[in-house]
């Protein structure tokens, strides 16, 4: 006899309702926990290069890789959860790091408006 659900046969389609949900779950964590990997292994690479940049003292590439930092919270693929977790990983990192190098910039001189106009051009 078909089915009459309207909705299509999945992969699973020959388990009871109950283990299908189960088993989709799994499969939807299993691609979360990737996603949120892959996403954290990006911060970290981000990471790396904008703490080179500090070391260098390159403003243009600080402003760069902080960006591209930011840039990794743009997905639409993370669970609210998993989106936190990322969001935590990136918010601490540019904290971190940031607030050391705009300490040393002050130091340096450089005023709040030079480094906004440094930005907008990064």
């Amino acid at each position: 006899m078909a089915s009459t659900s309207g909705s299509p046969p999945t992969s699973h389609s020959h388990l009871p309702p109950h283990h299908r949900s189960n088993m989709e779950d799994e499969i939807s964590q299993s691609s979360q926990e990737k996603w949120l990997a892959d996403a954290k292994a990006a911060v970290a690479q981000q990471s790396f290069y904008l703490n080179r940049a500090i070391d260098e003292d390159n403003l243009r590439d600080v402003f760069k890789y902080s960006s591209a930092l930011l840039g990794e919270l743009r997905t639409s693929l993370l669970s609210p959860q998993k989106y936190y977790e990322l969001y935590l990983s990136v918010s601490t990192t540019l904290l971190r790091q940031l607030e050391m190098f705009f300490e040393e910039q002050r130091g340096k001189g450089h005023t709040a408006a030079e480094l906004y106009e440094l930005f907008q051009h990064a």
